[in-house]
């Protein structure tokens, strides 16, 4: 069996549904967001945005694909959004195993967004206003849409409830193998 790869956009469900689908089905979960976070830390949250780090998580992004690739125990890998648009990074997902798009409808990830506790919210230096910077990363990764499904195999539609998504994620999953 090989690895399932997960990618989609940013608060898709991939990490959510990949970990208790790992779960479920006894394998490893890994998440690229969190390893390369552990691996280069993270001061604050608004680092993701300095150009510097930025081209550092991308590029530790590729290396955590990489290190992954060498693992010989098939595992559930809920990749970042942005993975599978860096042309080097798509070509070795779908080399890795079946790569899945988890697909979820905008409004409910900005429905999702903007109900969260925790928003990283900056100021605009011009204007004054206020840009929710999940929401803005959700707009923009939704445009490369098309990528995305030209990078999969399959595509899984996530548009339910937590629970229900879980169990016909799980089943989904099943079924491949």
């Amino acid at each position: 069996m090989n690895h399932i790869i997960l990618i989609g956009l940013p608060n898709s469900g991939k990490t959510t549904l990949g970990k208790r689908a790992a779960e479920a089905m006894n394998m490893p979960f890994y998440d690229t967001d969190k390893m390369v976070t552990d691996k280069i830390g993270l001061a604050n949250a608004a680092d993701i945005f300095r150009p510097s780090f930025i081209q550092r998580f991308y590029r530790e992004q590729q290396n955590v694909i990489i290190d992954i690739a060498l693992l010989e125990t098939p595992a559930i890998i809920a990749t970042g959004a942005e993975v599978a648009l860096i042309p080097q990074s798509g070509s070795l997902l779908r080399k890795l195993g079946v790569v899945i798009l988890i697909k979820r409808d905008i409004r409910l990830i900005m429905e999702d967004v903007s109900n969260r506790a925790h928003r990283l919210v900056l100021k605009d230096e011009n204007s004054g206003l206020e840009i929710d910077m999940n929401a803005r990363a959700v707009e923009e990764y939704a445009k490369e849409m098309k990528t995305y499904e030209k990078a999969a195999h399959k595509i899984f539609e996530n548009n339910g409830d937590e629970e229900s998504a879980v169990i016909e994620f799980t089943e989904f999953l099943k079924g491949l193998y």
